[in-house]
């Protein structure tokens, strides 16, 4: 190709320009294999938690604040009761019984008897004291009492050892139970001191009390019979059973006196066939 210049007209040589040509790309690469890749797992969602509180409606959060909050809570009220009951159990033996009542109500306008609850629960269950952790206060306070048995203490305690958590109501029944029937000794007791023969709680049969039924049927039967004008006619099994029926409640009646009433009730307003079975395993 031949240049001009306009300058001084003075021609150039001819000039080699290489003509640009674009590049063919070069060949894609193939990255490189890797080889022994061990693919990790999935990371598992967190299970959500499970309370025994219905947190249901509230975010998982503050289902969480509020079991972290009622843990402190009850930690403090453990703390607070056992710490409280072993403080009063060493100023009263200090201060005397007199004065004992009088500085409670002085400085708390307590009774005794409030402050007899916490001295109890620190003696029942200081070294137990996740049982304080399980029950209610007043359940506790009726647990630790002492006219409360050692051995349903200990039932309680053992349950809740396990990891087991109690009926608050059921304790309570129970203790009700043995109590009542506490009184109930002590006034036989009084009663035998006194001479008045007892009264008995409990249905107690003699071993000879279904043979002397059977007896006391069989010389009746005939009587039955007789009513209808014939004397030879067979007693049907309704007349045999209602015959033992009479004679059972008569004899029920006769050892219980005035506690048969309510027997009565309590046998009437229970299922036959629940009752029969109680009695077959007896």
């Amino acid at each position: 190709m031949t240049y001009l210049s306009r300058s001084n007209d003075i021609e150039l040589t001819d000039l080699e320009i290489p003509t640009s040509t674009t590049a063919a790309p070069a060949a894609a690469q193939l990255p490189t294999p890797i080889h022994n890749v061990v693919s990790l797992p999935k990371a598992k969602r967190k299970a959500a938690e499970v309370y025994g509180f219905d947190y249901s409606g509230v975010s998982a959060a503050v289902a969480k604040e509020a079991e972290a909050t009622a843990k402190r809570i009850r930690n403090r009220l453990r703390l607070h009761t056992i710490e409280t009951g072993k403080e009063l159990l060493i100023i009263k033996k200090e201060l005397g019984h007199g004065k004992f009542g009088k500085w409670l109500e002085f400085h708390f306008g307590w009774k005794e008897r409030t402050a007899q609850n916490y001295m109890n629960s620190a003696t029942a269950f200081g070294s137990t004291p996740q049982v304080i952790d399980v029950l209610p206060p007043s359940t506790v306070y009726k647990l630790a009492a002492k006219s409360t048995p050692d051995a349903l203490r200990q039932s309680v305690i053992d349950e809740i050892e396990r990891g087991e958590k109690p009926d608050p109501k059921q304790i309570e029944r129970k203790i009700a139970a043995t109590k009542s029937e506490a009184r109930q000794n002590a006034d036989t007791d009084e009663s035998v001191s006194a001479g008045i023969p007892p009264e008995p709680s409990e249905i107690s049969v003699p071993d000879n009390v279904v043979a002397s039924l059977d007896r006391a049927s069989a010389n009746e039967v005939p009587a039955l019979a007789s009513q209808d004008g014939d004397a030879a006619q067979s007693p049907t099994i309704a007349q045999v059973q209602e015959l033992r029926a009479l004679k059972i409640v008569g004899y029920l009646r006769k050892r219980f006196g005035d506690k048969f009433l309510p027997l009565r009730d309590e046998i009437l307003k229970t299922d036959l066939a629940v009752l029969r079975k109680a009695l077959s395993e007896a």
